[in-house]
């Protein structure tokens, strides 16, 4: 489903990927196409099907670079370690670089799956967080003009579980959807993974058969 979006010209896009036998023969065929990777966890997965339904939906020279992001949690992953009783965040971004025709291809979700393994190993690493931070200037530098997909949010998260005295919300609307090609993913309230975005109406009216499509197209081979 959709709805109308403050910004003009512009819808937000709901969608949910439910835990089935589709989502893991899909999961399944990467760790055959790719087995590098092995099974990809349930975050590299939907991040890797986004971008690559996303570049289906054309407007791009094939070798035109863009980028992939999301915030990563590195509280527990520095040495020295922080102290247990550190209340504070330590966030830094992984960042996955592809070009338009490689993601969108037939193999665009595979291809996409391994580069966003492949940064969130890097990512995860120890020393990142320091080196994130001394070159982060330049980092940034190099994105700016490019296309960038921000992913918000966590496979893991289960947002409407949160009780503040009115019971467990029916609903949960992330206001990143709101910026152009921001992506939020949390727990669905019915089980499995719900994905918000927002985009121009049209390009929502090829995404919406785009994802539906190769969901169908991955499970059967």
């Amino acid at each position: 489903m959709w709805k109308s979006s403050p910004l003009p010209m512009m819808v937000v896009g709901f969608f949910c990927l439910q835990k089935c036998r589709l989502w893991a023969l899909l999961k399944s065929w990467v760790a055959i196409k790719k087995p590098s990777i092995g099974l990809p966890s349930t975050f590299v997965g939907v991040c890797a099907y986004i971008w690559s339904c996303l570049n289906k939906c054309g407007g791009e020279s094939d070798d035109e670079i863009q980028y992939l992001g999301s915030p990563v949690n590195c509280r527990q992953r520095l040495n020295p370690p922080l102290p247990e009783n550190y209340f504070g965040n330590c966030l830094i971004q992984f960042i996955a670089v592809s070009t338009h025709g490689r993601l969108k291809g037939d193999d665009g979700f595979i291809a996409g799956a391994g580069i966003v393994a492949d940064a969130l190993k890097i990512a995860l690493k120890s020393t990142r967080v320091r080196e994130f931070f001394e070159n982060r200037a330049q980092i940034f530098s190099e994105m700016k003009g490019k296309r960038v997909i921000r992913v918000v949010g966590s496979s893991k998260l289960d947002q409407c579980d949160a009780d503040y005295g009115w019971g467990r919300a029916v609903k949960y609307e992330c206001i990143h959807t709101d910026f152009y090609e921001a992506v939020h993913v949390c727990k669905h309230i019915q089980g499995g993974i719900e994905l918000g975005l927002s985009i121009p109406k049209a390009t929502m009216d090829i995404f919406a058969d785009v994802f539906t499509k190769y969901l169908y197209i991955h499970s059967k081979l």
